[in-house]
């Protein structure tokens, strides 16, 4: 898995162990993200449901950045592909 777009493209992410939390497929980021700057290049973000915190990370590598939201006790899977 990894970052598809902005000043982070290609950056890979880091997981969580087993099979227990799906990511959210590089096809679907894309179209999200299209739609998303379609209706409003001001949008904000909540990764309701962070795994890995793809969608967060996304939004924080895009320009103009959109800002994510993250509440989740995943958040120390995550902290690695924040860096």
């Amino acid at each position: 898995m990894r970052i598809i777009a902005g000043r982070f493209k290609g950056h890979t992410l880091h997981t969580v162990p087993g099979e227990s939390v799906r990511s959210t497929a590089d096809r679907v980021k894309e179209s999200l993200f299209n739609i998303i700057v379609g209706v409003s290049e001001e949008a904000e973000v909540l990764d309701l449901f962070c795994g890995a915190g793809s969608l967060g990370l996304e939004a924080l590598s895009r320009e103009p950045p959109m800002s994510p939201s993250s509440i989740s006790p995943v958040a120390r899977s995550i902290a690695p592909n924040a860096i």
